[in-house]
């Protein structure tokens, strides 16, 4: 999608009257596209972090399904849902301090 609208951008500087106009409509078309990338390059790790911290949240969200599902009513203790919250607070804790720290390194 992005190179099709690129492309579009560029083909419509082309069929601009004079030469100039033609080179400056390119021009401005290529910055344009070319920034609209940065973004991409810049945030990829905090999505890759994030990623991360959800496939975490999915493992405890699995896990606590399965010990709902397999235990009795009076075998599902306490001591075991508060350990798969301490795994979700720990991933929280993590991925929060990352970004805090990308933040910080960037200002």
């Amino acid at each position: 999608m992005f190179a099709v609208s690129a492309m579009a951008t560029i083909t419509l500087g082309l069929a601009a009257t004079d030469a100039w106009g033609k080179v400056g409509f390119v021009l401005s078309a290529l910055v344009t596209s070319l920034t609209a990338l940065e973004p991409f390059f810049n945030w990829r790790s905090r999505w890759i972090d994030a990623d991360d911290a959800l496939a975490g949240w999915y493992d405890v969200e699995e896990e606590l399904r399965r010990m709902v599902a397999t235990s009795t009513e009076s075998g599902l203790t306490h001591a075991e849902v508060d350990r798969q919250y301490k795994r979700y607070r720990k991933i929280w804790n993590d991925w929060s301090a990352s970004w805090v720290s990308a933040r910080k390194s960037t200002d």
